[in-house]
């Protein structure tokens, strides 16, 4: 029984609530990353854009504030529950890596020739970083930041964009990125347990598609690397690599406007025009048939998006209803239809025009509200059956659902599936999902 009600769990449609980001007066939010249970991290500022420190938040609520002060948006938190960060002084660009609380465990001291660092990922207590020589250069390189202290270039001699860092199955960190080559970005690879002298090594030359144009995005975790490239009438396709040779390619995909990649499944969704001109969206999940959404009447084109591992993705659309602006539009796995994102969302979100800025793989997703005082949402995801937004199961969902019981025609609650009925299958829903 508990085995069917799962199934019917997982094929229902994803909810959210917004949680505004907090700051202190006149101050401004700059999210970056968000972890699991509801903490993200980014920095406070003052303005429209500018340096500020370094900050974490649990469900919106400030947690720590770091002294550290950088106009960098390279912020993360580790698997192990670790911040990291940045900052700019002067003399070179400070690398550390801090608790949850603000103590700071460790620094690194990066070169001044970078004019613009990230913390791009970080594995077992190092941190791969890239770094840009400022703006308009098109240099980039990458350096990882050694637990005894050390700061190691991944390659001196060319232009080198880090993307990602990863975990093979074996336990060997790599990561992975794009390299110039004759004028050319190519996907690279290199091993971060090999060594300061570690290979780097060229996609193009390993992975049997037969193409000089590939571009590695993301290590998944179940040790595929994700990566791009043309094909011969000069189409972009997604691809997915395994080490042992394995190759999983997926259809022709535009890539115009907006593009994300979840780096655990190696769902991919794209947006730009089709052959006739109109806008639209495309998505591929491995193993699945390629999906194609046009958008709605009223909207013109994608502006950013993000998509989780399940395949929902969530858009900001420049749109014309009700007036001209900003606005989320939610678009599910299998489904034939775009949703205006607050059919599906338990609270209100503000007025006017609504950004999505990045996502995570388990369905938050960053937005920014460009009117009023809302300033940074953390657009949550729920468990599907949470009929509170609460963000747990419990007997509450239950006596919600019992207490909507009938034809259901309000915002989003007790009607888990969205058929318009609260009714049995709701209440299965809750007791799926409780007891999963």
């Amino acid at each position: 029984m508990w085995l069917a009600l799962t199934a019917l769990v997982l094929t229902t449609p994803a909810r959210w609530t917004p949680v505004v980001v907090e700051t202190s007066d006149g101050l401004n939010a700059g999210v970056s990353h968000i972890a699991a249970d509801g903490l993200a991290i980014g920095r406070v500022f003052q303005g429209s854009f500018g340096p500020g420190h370094m900050t974490i938040w649990q469900h919106g609520s400030v947690v720590t504030t770091i002294d550290l002060w950088s106009n960098s948006t390279g912020y993360l938190i580790d698997d192990d529950g670790f911040a990291w960060g940045t900052a700019d002084l002067g003399t070179n660009t400070l690398v550390l890596r801090a608790t949850l609380s603000g103590d700071v465990l460790q620094t690194w001291h990066v070169p001044t020739d970078p004019a613009f660092t990230q913390v791009v990922g970080a594995l077992d207590g190092e941190a791969v970083v890239r770094s840009s020589a400022g703006s308009g250069s098109s240099f980039w390189s990458g350096r990882i930041c050694r637990a005894d202290g050390t700061v190691e270039p991944i390659s001196w001699d060319t232009s080198l964009y880090v993307a990602a860092l990863g975990r093979l199955p074996s336990g060997e960190r790599i990561t992975v990125g794009s390299i110039e080559e004759g004028g050319w970005w190519r996907g690279f690879m290199r091993s971060m347990d090999a060594g300061p002298d570690a290979e780097v090594v060229n996609l193009s030359d390993t992975v049997p598609v037969g193409s000089d144009y590939i571009h590695a995005d993301s290590v998944s975790t179940d040790g595929w690397v994700n990566l791009r490239f043309r094909d011969t009438d000069f189409n972009w396709r997604p691809l997915r690599w395994n080490i042992d040779g394995s190759v999983v390619i997926g259809p022709p995909m535009p890539f115009v406007s907006a593009m994300d990649i979840d780096p655990v499944s190696g769902v991919v969704v794209t947006s730009g025009l089709d052959d006739s001109g109109v806008s639209a969206v495309w998505r591929w999940r491995p193993g699945h048939d390629a999906e194609f959404h046009a958008l709605l009447e009223d909207d013109i084109g994608v502006l950013n998006l993000a998509v989780d591992e399940r395949g929902i993705v969530v858009m900001s659309v420049l749109t014309q209803n009700p007036t001209y602006g900003e606005d989320l539009r939610v678009w599910l796995p299998g489904s034939s239809t775009l949703i205006d994102a607050r059919e599906r969302t338990m609270g209100m979100l503000p007025d006017g025009d609504l950004r999505v800025l990045g996502g995570s793989g388990h369905g938050d997703v960053i937005v920014q509200s460009l009117q009023g005082d809302s300033g940074m949402l953390l657009y949550t995801a729920l468990p599907d059956a949470d009929a509170n937004g609460d963000h747990q199961v419990n007997v509450n969902d239950l006596l919600d659902v019992i207490a909507g019981w009938g034809i259901w025609s309000g915002p989003c609650g007790p009607d888990l599936n969205f058929d318009g009925m609260v009714d049995v299958d709701d209440i299965l829903i809750v007791l799926g999902d409780w007891a999963n």
